[in-house]
């Protein structure tokens, strides 16, 4: 294995690279461009993996450089994997190898998938480097500043936020340093005493977060809220908090972030709505800011996904996979008749890949073929 230090990307971050030689003959480069994936000493990625099968057949790999570890980095023999969901559409048989069986429900074509893990990885306390932003400062957010009381489901995530104003973190007025600078009102004496604000996000294979830390920059005092449900309160902004309601207490330390941790399980698949409240301590404050950020610690694991094609007829399916580097052939042969599979790289000379005989019944084949060596062709003659 080839390994070398990459400064500034997070571990599972897919790189892209091409080497070269700088030698007698002068400077060669490699002809084609490499794809792989950063890696933390001490850490496991898995990549997503992808398969094809068609309407009613089985998907069987019973072979560990086949199954769901083919492609991971930092995989060692130690390493087990487990399910952690099961597929919608079909039945799962899992090998803790990594090896699996698949067979679809009856009448099932389109995409299908379940997610994976490493035993241990649930309640392991190391976080590693696999992480991912979900929640931007910068990001887009909505708001609201006026000085009448918003709907009072502002905080849910069913609420339309669609007449709230919009812009980019920072958040606030009077320090200078906003993004956008928000309205206090017409009164420099008599601000506004609560602003807004709403960021809505996806979260894709919820399963695989094991938890959020969030980093809040506020002044004064702020709530916040995920799916309508509160997950922080500063100490100085009273339980029973109103539009109207003063923060207790200026912070101490306008520049100094709080920083909180919430649960994976506290996410929803799809569409969530992370939405905060932001109070003066006094309606002559000279500013307001607001600032949040939420970064997601992920479990080692990803997502198998199994597409299963329309019910195979009397015709001839070669589907390859660059992902899993395997070509797998479906066909009805007729009885008595020979078949062979072959390969070339430039369409002129042909190796043979298999000789398979027919028998009157579906014909299954898988190979084995590194894609990113170089562009290949393939036939079958019969």
């Amino acid at each position: 294995q080839y390994r070398h230090l990459v400064d500034d990307l997070p571990a599972g971050e897919v790189l892209y690279y091409r080497l070269y030689i700088n030698g007698e003959d002068g400077l060669i480069w490699s002809k084609d461009t490499q794809k792989t994936s950063t890696l933390a000493k001490g850490v496991l990625v898995a990549r997503p993996d992808k398969f094809n099968i068609f309407m009613g057949q089985e998907l069987r790999l019973t072979n560990l450089e086949d199954g769901v570890l083919a492609n991971d980095v930092g995989v060692n023999m130690g390493v087990n994997p487990i399910p952690l969901t099961q597929p919608s559409h079909g039945s799962l048989i899992f090998n803790s190898n990594g090896s699996f069986s698949y067979l679809p429900k009856e009448g099932f074509s389109g995409e299908d998938y379940f997610l994976y893990s490493f035993d241990g990885s649930l309640n392991s306390e190391n976080d590693g480097a696999l992480g991912k932003t979900i929640v931007s400062i910068g990001g887009d957010w909505s708001y609201y500043d006026k000085s009448t009381a918003p709907n009072r489901n502002w905080f849910k995530n069913s609420f339309d936020d669609n007449d709230w104003s919009r812009g980019q973190g920072l958040l606030g007025y009077g320090n200078g340093n906003e993004v956008t600078e928000i309205s206090f009102g017409t009164n420099a004496d008599r601000k506004n005493v609560t602003a807004y604000f709403r960021q809505k996000f996806q979260i894709v294979d919820k399963e695989l977060i094991k938890k959020v830390i969030f980093k809040l920059l506020r002044d004064d005092a702020a709530a916040i809220y995920l799916n309508g449900r509160e997950i922080y309160r500063d100490k100085n902004l009273a339980k029973s908090a109103r539009h109207t309601t003063l923060a207790s207490s200026s912070i101490a330390d306008e520049t100094a972030y709080a920083v909180f941790e919430v649960n994976g399980n506290a996410f929803i698949e799809g569409r969530n709505v992370i939405a905060a409240e932001v109070h003066q301590a006094s309606r002559s404050s000279s500013d307001l800011t607001f600032a949040l950020f939420g970064q997601a610690y992920l479990i080692p694991g990803n997502r198998v996904t199994i597409k299963v094609e329309p019910e195979l007829k009397n015709g001839l399916k070669i589907i390859y996979n660059v992902t899993e580097s395997q070509i797998r052939l479906n066909f009805i042969s007729e009885l008595a008749k020979r078949y062979i599979l072959e390969s070339s790289i430039d369409l002129i000379n042909w190796d043979e890949l298999k000789v398979i005989d027919g028998d009157g019944d579906n014909i299954e084949f898988i190979k084995k073929i590194d894609f990113s060596e170089q562009t290949r062709f393939f036939r079958l003659k019969m």
